[in-house]
């Protein structure tokens, strides 16, 4: 399981909204 990855997913998602 990469949590990581599912973290920087959402990291980018909120980047983006912004």
């Amino acid at each position: 399981m990469s949590c990581r990855l599912i973290i920087s997913e959402n990291i980018e998602k909120l980047v983006n909204k912004t």
